[in-house]
């Protein structure tokens, strides 16, 4: 059985709600576990009365909020084989996300970050969010670093805000996404690997 999580249910987006959860559906297997993690409470009751949401676990609340992620991880209880953030998009709320559920992942699980287009453009001063220890966060560029590290085979100096996670196997980027691979079991090619 594979237990997946996906963030944002589409909520407020003009293309309609609950998209990609109806895919979900058909696409993975009742034994299957699909939790879902939206910002909009009102949307995920209204959703679940109309029977939107049949075999999906439902958690809420701000993804830029450490105590709620702390309270999904709680709620998940247990490792996850993929996650999906395309919740929201400031910098502060993909890494704290990242930080607080990338140990949920089991050894060979994947966790994919959408929509970092809003990086870089027209758009990138309303997606910085908020600093971080006195500065804002850049996650194109954190993951860089992270791929410079892992390149290199790890004799670069880590990037100084925000360093490599252990775990990191390859990270992957394509238009608009990144997918960043964890370790199998057993595997010691590079240090973050043990």
């Amino acid at each position: 059985s594979i237990r997946f999580l996906e963030i944002g249910l589409g909520c407020n987006m003009k293309y309609g709600r609950l998209k990609s959860v109806r895919i979900w559906q058909k696409i993975f297997s009742p034994t299957d576990e699909i939790w879902e993690a939206e910002y909009d409470k009102d949307c995920v009751d209204k959703a679940r009365q109309g029977g939107q949401l049949e075999g999906i676990h439902t958690i809420t609340g701000d993804q830029g909020n450490k105590d709620v992620l702390a309270s999904w991880v709680k709620e998940i209880n247990g490792e996850l084989d993929m996650v999906i953030d395309d919740g929201g998009h400031q910098m502060h709320q993909i890494m704290f996300t990242f930080h607080a559920l990338w140990p949920l992942v089991k050894p060979g699980g994947f966790y994919f970050v959408e929509d970092l287009q809003v990086c870089l453009g027209p758009y990138q001063s309303f997606y910085l969010g908020e600093k971080v220890d006195g500065v804002y966060l850049n996650v194109i560029d954190i993951f860089k670093g992270w791929m410079e590290y892992l390149v290199t085979n790890n004799e670069r100096p880590e990037p100084g805000v925000q360093p490599i996670p252990k775990g990191i196997k390859w990270i992957l980027c394509q238009h608009e996404a990144c997918v960043i691979a964890k370790c199998d079991e057993g595997t010691s090619h590079s240090t973050y690997c043990t």
